[in-house]
């Protein structure tokens, strides 16, 4: 059984208000993935050659804005955080997330070296979403 407020649930007021804490990791998480997809698309682009179809330049330009999104939408997460005025401590948690989450590309280029220096053959995109 759950009580009923104004605004619907309890269970669903809670969830509605947890949601801007997961924008920032969830932002970080698909950062390695919409890299690839451009790789992706400008491969074929390029294989294609000058007769080829607009999807593949749709796809490119899309993943390239997401990816420039991520740590603009991360640090508007932060600066959301920043401006509570007795912050909670998930809220301070989900506010160092997301300056964290800002440095995702930077953070993804450091492992990919990294595990390029070592030979490892573990794929960089599964190093940062494990990190």
């Amino acid at each position: 059984m759950s009580l009923g407020t104004h605004g619907g649930t309890i269970e669903a007021r809670n969830l509605k208000s947890r949601i801007p804490l997961l924008i920032a990791p969830i932002a970080a998480l698909f950062y390695p993935f919409t890299l690839k997809a451009f790789n992706t698309s400008v491969t074929t682009i390029t294989a294609a050659g000058a007769s080829g179809e607009s999807l593949p330049w749709i796809i490119a330009a899309i993943s390239l804005l997401l990816g420039f999104a991520v740590p603009a939408i991360s640090l508007l997460m932060a600066m959301h955080f920043a401006e509570i005025s007795a912050p909670t401590a998930t809220e301070i948690r989900a506010k160092r997330v997301a300056l964290v989450a800002v440095a995702t590309p930077a953070i993804f280029t450091f492992v990919g070296v990294l595990l390029y220096m070592l030979d490892d053959p573990v794929p960089d995109a599964w190093a940062l979403v494990i990190f």
